[in-house]
This record gives structure tokens, sequence and C-alpha cells, in this order.
């Protein structure tokens, strides 16, 4: 039961709550997979690449990103005296590939002689993956912001020099990276202490080795909607999200309304920017243009699903493989009017409007 002075109480339309269970689970609902190559496999004999290996592992894994495993394993006829230039060669031919795979999530930017030559070969290469500087590589970073290119962050800390790492970020103000860029962690001694697990969630990790949970995690936590709906009309439709993990979502996504019956379906695309949902309460308000459609009553659905189709799973119970979570019926009714239209410039469903005073109730 609702507390009697509940905003809930007070709405200026018949509405309906619908609030999903949630579910205990995995958090990391976006998986990653490492791509670590050799570069004597990739170019066996100078100028004869071997890319077929990239794309076999491609194909086989789930949002994949690329390390390239440089020394000790150089091609026997690497000339010394140009390794810089010839690394840059190999980096810029696997981009003419694979630069614009949107299968792929990420590339780690590693370094032979840690020359502009091959900074730049990053840069101009690889467009759609993430392109992820070492925190260590500070004149690296400074490169990229110069040139005004996005980068996320690869780190390597262990528990032994975890510190070190944030003093890096700190001094380059590396901070806010995660809010627009991945970070990933790589820890090669995974007997790790609670000291590097719980930096690692400041630095909002989004992917680790070591157990976490690092990672988003979205739930669903209330939809609100009118009892009555109209036909051709305006709909109101309010929507509260959690994301309770350690980072964003990367993986781009949209939010859908269905409203389904024996004899009719329709599902819209909502006007929700998820780019900039961090992490979290997640709230969209939205009144929706319904089309024409005949009168009865509708299930109402809210659906998240990646740009490509998959489902986003929420950590809730009750959505469906497709994506959407049914929250309730709607009764679709015709009317000349529009009762919906400008409903909210008078009635605020969330309370009086920050930057007003509260009325004294009647």
């Amino acid at each position: 039961m609702h507390n009697c002075f509940a905003l809930d109480q007070y709405e200026a339309y018949q509405t309906i709550m619908a609030r999903p269970q949630l579910v205990e689970g995995d958090w990391r609902h976006d998986s990653f997979q490492s791509i670590k190559l050799k570069w004597r496999e990739l170019e066996p004999e100078r100028s004869h690449y071997q890319l077929d290996r990239i794309e076999a592992n491609i194909a086989k894994a789930q949002q994949p990103y690329i390390v390239l495993l440089i020394e000790p394993d150089l091609p026997n006829w690497i000339a010394s005296e140009r390794k810089s230039e010839q690394y840059a060669a190999l980096i810029r031919k696997i981009g003419s590939v694979f630069g614009s795979d949107t299968r792929m999530f990420a590339v780690v930017a590693t370094m032979l002689e840690d020359t502009i030559e091959e900074w730049e070969a990053y840069i101009d290469s690889f467009q759609a993956p993430y392109l992820l500087a070492d925190v260590r590589n500070a004149a690296f970073i400074r490169y990229l912001r110069a040139q005004q290119h996005a980068f996320g962050l690869w780190l390597t800390a262990e528990e032994s020099n975890w510190l070190e790492y944030s003093e890096q970020i700190a001094k380059l103000r590396l901070g806010s990276i995660w809010k627009q860029q991945p970070v990933l962690l790589a820890v090669p001694d995974l007997k790790v202490g609670e000291g590097l697990r719980n930096e690692a969630r400041r630095w909002h990790v989004a992917l680790s080795d070591i157990e976490g949970p690092f990672g988003a995690r979205l739930a669903l936590r209330r939809v609100a909607f009118p009892v009555v709906a109209y036909t051709g009309k305006h709909f109101p439709l309010r929507l509260w999200f959690v994301n309770d993990g350690t980072c964003k979502f990367y993986r781009p996504f949209k939010l859908w309304l269905r409203l389904k019956n024996e004899q009719q379906q329709i599902e819209l695309e909502l006007g929700a920017d998820t780019s900039t949902w961090l992490t979290g309460d997640l709230v969209h308000n939205e009144i929706v243009l319904l089309p024409d459609m005949p009168a009865g009553a509708y299930q109402l659905a809210i659906g998240v699903k990646y740009e490509n189709g998959e489902t986003l799973k929420l950590a809730i119970q009750g959505q469906g493989e497709d994506g959407f979570y049914e929250a309730g019926l709607t009764t679709m009714m015709c009317t000349d009017g529009d009762p919906y239209q400008e409903i909210w410039k008078s009635y605020y469903p969330e309370g009086y409007y920050p930057l007003e005073d509260p009325q004294v109730p009647e």
C-alpha cells in the first residue's frame, strides 16, 4: 500500500504504475573477448599478411577487442633501423580491413618504439572500434588530445601498483573519460585484494579479467501510463531505469513502446537519448504521438534493444526474449480533442518543477 501523501495519489489522470521485480544475476550483460595477435603470425614475410587470422577470431567472438603483442614476437625479417616504420605499416594494413568493422569493440594501442608514426597509424586507421590508450603513455594521450581524437583507457594495474595508476589518472585529468569511452583493466597477477578491486570501481571499469562485478547493468524500476489512451492523440509515458553497474553502456541502444492486442500491434521508437545515460537513476518522460488505431484494450510493453535489433537484457523478471516487458493494459478510445497533449504544462508528474516554489494546496 502506498503512502497517502505519495505523488501517486495526486495524478492528473488515472494512471497505471507497473513496478517490475528485480533479479539478481551477472552484471556483464555486455560480454567482451580479447583477440591477442602476434606480429610474426600476421606478417610472417614482409608485406605478406595473414589477416584471415583476425577474421576467424572476430567471427566467433562477441564484441572482441584487439591487442597486438609486440616483443619478443617480432618477425625475423624486421630491419632493426626501420622497426617503427614497419610496425606502423602493419597497423595501417589491419586498419584498412577492420578499422570500420562494427563487430569489433576496441583496439588497444600497443606501441613498439612509441613514435608519432605509430600514433598516427592508430589514429588514422581505426574509426569504428574504440581506441584505447595505455594510461602510462602520457605523451600519446597528450597527442590524442591535441588531435582532438577520442580515446578510452587501457590499464594493466596490479595490487602492488594501483596507487600509481590512480595518481596518473588524476595527473592527466582522465577521471571523466569513462563517460564517453570505455576503461578496460587487465591484471597480470590475478591474485588481487580489495584495494585494486575498489579502485577499479572508482575508475568505472567496463571490463576486467578479475572478478567484479564490473560493467553495466540496467533495470526498469517503474512504468507509468494512463488507463485510457486516445487513438491518433498524445500519450504521456514515464519510465524510470537504474544502472547500478560501474560504467555506462557503450553499445548504442534504443527504447521502444509496443501496443498490442489480437488484431493490432504497433511499435514506436521513443526519443530517449540513451547515449548520455551514465550510472544511477535514469528517468525518461515522453508524450508520445500515437497513430490512428482501432479502439479497444491494448497490452502496453516497453522494449530495450541494441541498434542491431538484439535484446538488451534487463535485470528484471518478465522481460521477453524479444526485449519487451509487458507493463499492463490501456484502453484505446476515440475523442475529438487531445486531452494529454499539454498535460505536463500545468502538472509535473514527478512533483513540482525544480525552478518553482511548491504551491500551497487548496
